[in-house]
């Protein structure tokens, strides 16, 4: 698994190395990869082609996290409100 601060470097390296060239993040990843400027954790004897054919539940599961990440900061206000500071606070 990729994240994208890894993503964008990998694409920033590409550019640097064929200036004026066009790539997508698969060819940037992939020759980065071949060449030997992937991290220790690359597996570069596999076949590195793109995977093209995403799965629409991970986008709901992610959609599903990031719903209920906004919303915990959101209860715990009103908890700390109808408990109230002093309370929390109090040894």
């Amino acid at each position: 698994m990729v994240w994208y601060p890894e993503i964008f470097n990998r694409m920033a390296q590409y550019a640097a190395l064929r200036p004026g060239e066009s790539a997508t993040a698969c060819t940037a990843i992939e020759y980065m990869l071949r060449n030997g400027s992937g991290s220790a954790h690359d597996d570069v004897g596999t076949d590195l082609g793109c995977i093209t054919d995403l799965n629409p539940d991970a986008f709901l599961r992610t959609a599903i996290i990031n719903f209920f990440d906004g919303l915990v900061p959101v209860v715990g206000v009103f908890v700390v409100r109808w408990l109230g500071n002093k309370r929390l606070i109090s040894e």
